[in-house]
């Protein structure tokens, strides 16, 4: 049984969650559009620790909210949504994830390897050969491999 906040009935809490789901991906776009339309000093990435960071949000916001329930079921090649194709749905969310990251580094080719890893470690995942903790634990570690390769391929 769900635990709600007091004040929150059953049925307010169903109603909110289509809007906080929605929201978040909004936000997000939102805000990326405005850190790419101000591209001055003061919002650009300067440092490798800032890199990482923003590699990290990128990730949050394409595994949680761009990614929704929808793509995290479909993608499982080993429990299929039936008439959806599984690899549609990976692929469209690795896609997700290596866009955020060419976005954010300003490399495609930094981004085709995160398609690549993205994909390699969720698939794992979908066949239980590894945990979620794992596969979180797998991509902090990719974004801070990209961080060396970008500061390395731009200095």
């Amino acid at each position: 049984m769900a635990v709600l906040h007091p004040r929150i009935s059953k049925g307010e809490g169903l109603m909110r969650a289509p809007y906080l789901s929605f929201s978040a991906p909004v936000a997000a776009i939102a805000l990326l559009a405005f850190w790419l339309g101000h591209p001055d000093e003061q919002y650009a990435i300067s440092s490798a620790l800032q890199l990482f960071s923003a590699l990290l949000i990128g990730h949050v916001v394409a595994d949680y909210p761009l990614q929704g329930d929808f793509l995290s079921r479909a993608k499982n090649r080993f429990m299929p949504i039936p008439g959806v194709p599984w690899y549609q749905a990976l692929g469209a969310h690795v896609l997700i994830q290596g866009g955020a990251v060419w976005l954010i580094t300003g490399i495609w080719w930094l981004g085709m390897l995160e398609l690549v890893c993205h994909a390699l470690i969720d698939d794992t995942k979908c066949r239980s050969g590894i945990s979620f903790n794992v596969d979180q634990t797998l991509h902090v570690l990719c974004k801070a491999v990209w961080t060396c390769i970008a500061i390395a391929a731009l200095a």
